[in-house]
């Protein structure tokens, strides 16, 4: 058995079961004169997150801010201490507001351990409880399933588990069997954005008209979409997005209505990349439910595997719950929280 295997078989025996209401999750009340919670004003609000990232050693998408603004520009809060920008606080909502996201929470080290965060956590939990919301959020990848445990103080419980892979594109690129001739494999052109964003809705059930536009046309992100010959319906679409780091790139968003499709684009994507940079290394996080996209990451060798454990407050809208998440390959924060 695959070391990616036991992985996933590990997990699947400890996922929590437990739905509490999130009324209880709401911190004490902490005052601090100095240090005030404000809504962004403008993605250059955001740039605090950037700061955070470097000091966190988080890899961030060249153009993800403004790829996250886009998605919900109420959604982001920034923590002034004396209005000098020290935190950033995320909560985005998708939809009519059913399913929220919270992605960005840093603040900067020198703030730290000053009672700032129980102000922010109260903060996220009263706007939980204003809704009827249910709120996803994600622990880092090295936090043992038995140390999940404490969460449940805060009603919190465990909706799925993703895997993050990083490989080297050039390798993807030599492996994988040539594209079928089936579909057809072209780089976004703008005219079907129509098609692709009904083709999106399909997949994700939330409404993201903002997001999906801010995506396509974003200087530093390649998308291709995979298509039937002659009606042009969309059966799939991915992403190069680049980074910070000039040898790494985001394959996601990533999804394709069945495996061979999802390799194609995969390999499309691959070659793309080698021909810019043969040293390029992809990350994409992938669904745990997703056994064949899992299998077809395992057909060469993965340099690293995360595992990313979504969690969950209140209860997950119908629409997400009946979502097929075996035609998602490959998502990442902007993507899907």
């Amino acid at each position: 058995m695959s070391a990616i295997g036991r992985l996933i078989r590990k997990q699947s025996a400890t996922i929590l079961q437990v739905k509490i209401r999130a009324k209880s999750v709401l911190a004490p009340p902490v005052l601090k004169n100095d240090f005030t919670l404000r809504i962004a004003r403008s993605v250059q609000d955001l740039f605090i997150y950037k700061q955070v990232c470097k000091e966190k050693g988080w890899l961030l998408g060249k153009h993800d801010l403004e790829l996250f603004y886009a998605t919900d520009p109420t959604g982001y809060y920034i923590g002034y201490l004396k209005d000098q920008p020290v935190s950033i606080t995320s909560f985005v909502k998708y939809g009519r507001g059913q399913l929220s996201i919270l992605g960005m929470l840093g603040i900067l080290q020198e703030c730290q351990n000053k009672g700032f965060m129980p102000v922010i956590g109260n903060f996220i939990a009263n706007k939980i409880c204003d809704k009827n919301n249910c709120l996803f959020g994600f622990v880092k990848p090295e936090i043992e399933e038995i140390n999940l445990k404490k969460y449940e103080q805060f009603n919190v419980y465990t909706a799925w588990v993703d895997y993050e892979f990083t490989f080297e594109a050039k390798e993807a690129a030599s492996i994988l069997n040539d594209p079928f001739q089936s579909i057809d494999l072209d780089l976004y052109q703008e005219p079907g954005f129509g098609k692709l964003l009904r083709y999106d809705s399909e997949v994700f059930s939330q409404p993201r008209r903002g997001f999906l536009e801010t995506l396509v046309n974003l200087p530093s992100c390649t998308s291709i979409v995979a298509s039937i010959p002659g009606s042009g319906e969309i059966v799939g679409y991915c992403a190069i997005r680049e980074t910070t780091d000039d040898e790494v790139c985001y394959f996601s968003p990533w999804f394709a209505n069945d495996v061979n499709t999802a390799q194609a684009l995969l390999k499309k994507a691959a070659l793309f990349a080698c021909e810019r940079n043969d040293k390029i290394k992809f990350k994409s996080i992938m669904p745990g439910i997703n056994e064949d996209g899992i299998g077809l990451v395992q057909m060469f060798s993965p340099l690293q595997v995360d595992k990313h454990i979504r969690l969950c407050i209140g209860d997950i809208p119908e629409g997400v719950k009946n979502n097929s998440k075996k035609r998602v390959f490959g998502i990442s924060s902007p993507c899907l929280g």
